[in-house]
């Protein structure tokens, strides 16, 4: 079969990219024929790719750059259209080599230019040879120009997948990007989404269109079950740390450029008198650090974590107000109070970097008043932090309201938070393949809706528990794993986590109880705990079983 897929952007990085990549990968492990439309800047690196073409400025005519024999039955051929410099984004980042813009920041002569860029490109392909099934990604617009393309064709199947951060972050702000996504949905045989409640999510924000009837599908993310692998028996984490540290750059190119900028930012912390005084410094700090470089002393850090003795407590995913990793350093102090050994590492890259290195060090310094200042009024350092989030702290801050229980809770991580919490920058999988298995415990406290909990699956494939907010997607996850793990842990013993005023409470609460239950485990019930889990990933999310679901519609 000849499979197009339409995506508009790389192949590493966030959900959607890896998505792509995975089933492209799985599509030619099945022997099928893939056209892959995409921006990836190394396609030389995915060993799937077999020919790459450019395109000229008016993306007609593609030119083959280069080819190779993959080790796959089937075959994808890699096309990157022209896009005359500007990249719309749902969320922003930076793109080497593109003006990036959100997409309710375009003009519409802007976005109609986007889409004919795309639509030229796909359309001197498809005109050559039409696909048998077209795989177009997001709500808008790689649906709208896709359609636009196969409009003059014989017919063939299309189907939508929905990825979440278009629809809340983009369609959802403009009437204008509703038109967009209305005319994707009508022209889509199949639009699929990676959940239940992303499907019910969908429905209820096309109500009105009664076209959609029947036509969402529930087909789940995957995750690499080849690559994310627990510890073996008998293996040690420090044997799988140093697998990682050897892949790692030596830090050059951006790392000085890094430490001086943390540097920096942690002097305006000890400083600053209040949150509007730290202003300023936050804004240059959040551009500069929002980058997806590793940082220049993470090999050392991770050195430094007793690996047999430390529990691991890790975050990976984006650094985006949404994905919750400041309610996690806001728990820090109170694990510690019970687990004073335990390491956070916050894996990722994005624009919240800045806040969570601020907050970190207000709890490194002392600083109790800025600190709590920054969670009551986090949008006054954060331009994109929600000013009604500050709800999911307010147990906490009026605990540590009390002088007594501020003492010890500040105590906790005063002059040692900061050797604590690790950052790392960004780990592509290959990397983080190696240090995911070494984590005690994997944690998504995410505070806005979820498509799909993908960061949860590669924990669970790595032998991991993930400790999930309770909304949204993330509900089918822990369910699976409150069924299987039912007989191990006391399910009284833990809370759920809602998005409540208790929630970093709770977080920090059912974090440190997980460590009481690890810390009186032998290593054969340790080991039990990291196969049942992985066995969750294997029943139900592996890569063939999704490529298999797309085919059988």
């Amino acid at each position: 079969m000849h499979i197009a897929i339409v995506h508009g952007y790389l192949l590493e990085g966030t959900g959607s990219n890896l998505f792509v990549q995975n089933l492209c990968r799985e599509f030619c492990r099945l022997g099928h024929h893939v056209s892959l439309f995409c921006q990836e800047m190394a396609p030389q690196d995915f060993d799937f790719i077999a020919d790459a073409f450019e395109f000229p400025p008016l993306n007609t005519q593609p030119t083959l750059q280069w080819e190779r024999e993959t080790p796959y039955t089937g075959k994808c051929e890699f096309y990157r259209p022209h896009l005359g410099g500007l990249l719309p984004v749902y969320v922003y980042d930076h793109y080497e080599g593109f003006t990036v813009k959100e997409y309710p920041d375009l003009t519409p002569q802007e976005i109609e230019g986007y889409i004919e860029h795309n639509r030229r490109a796909l359309t001197s392909v498809f005109s050559r040879r039409r696909p048998d099934l077209v795989l177009s990604q997001h709500t808008i617009m790689q649906p709208v120009y896709a359609a636009r393309a196969l409009r003059d064709l014989d017919p063939c199947r299309h189907y939508m997948t929905v990825h979440g951060s278009c629809l809340n972050f983009s369609v959802r702000r403009s009437a204008l990007l509703q038109d967009y996504a209305s005319e994707a949905v009508s022209a889509c045989d199949r639009i699929i989404c990676a959940s239940e409640a992303a499907r019910k999510e969908l429905i209820d924000f096309f109500a009105d269109d009664r076209t959609i009837e029947g036509r969402p599908a529930v087909i789940t993310m995957g995750v690499d079950v080849d690559k994310f692998r627990p510890l073996a028996p008998g293996e040690k984490k420090v044997s799988r740390v140093e697998q990682l540290i050897k892949s790692l750059s030596t830090g050059e190119g951006g790392g000085s450029f890094i430490s001086s900028e943390k540097r920096l930012l942690s002097r305006a912390v000890a400083d600053a008198a209040n949150v509007s005084d730290l202003a300023q410094e936050l804004a240059s700090a959040r551009k500069n650090l929002a980058g997806s470089e590793g940082d220049p002393d993470v090999a050392q850090r991770l050195y430094s974590i007793d690996w047999d003795r430390d529990p691991v407590i890790i975050f990976h995913g984006k650094f985006l107000w949404t994905k919750g990793a400041h309610l996690l350093l806001a728990a820090a102090p109170l694990i510690l109070l019970r687990h004073p050994t335990a390491r956070f590492i916050l894996v990722g890259f994005g624009s919240q970097r800045a806040f969570l290195e601020a907050l970190a060090a207000a709890l490194e310094f002392g600083r109790r008043e800025l600190f709590m200042e920054m969670l009551s009024r986090p949008d006054v350092l954060d331009p994109e932090a929600d000013p009604g989030s500050s709800r999911y702290f307010a147990a906490l801050l009026d605990r540590i309201a009390n002088r007594s229980a501020a003492d010890d809770y500040f105590s906790s991580a005063q002059g040692s938070l900061l050797d604590r919490v690790i950052f790392t920058g960004y780990l592509d999988h290959n990397r983080l393949k190696n240090l995911l298995p070494c984590a005690e415990i994997a944690v998504a406290p995410s505070i806005f809706p979820e498509a799909f909990g993908l960061v949860a699956i590669e924990a669970l494939a790595s032998g991991v528990i993930p400790l999930l907010a309770n909304h949204s997607s993330l509900t089918t996850v822990i369910r699976e794993v409150v069924e299987e793990f039912s007989d191990t842990f006391d399910e009284a013993r833990f809370k759920p986590l809602f998005l409540d005023e208790e929630l970093v409470i709770n977080l920090a609460g059912n974090i440190s109880t997980f460590l009481d239950y690890y810390s009186e485990m032998d290593t054969k019930d340790r080991q039990s705990i990291r196969s049942r889990a992985r066995d969750i990933a294997l029943a139900k999310y592996s890569w063939d079983a999704v490529a298999r679901s797309y085919l059988a519609l």
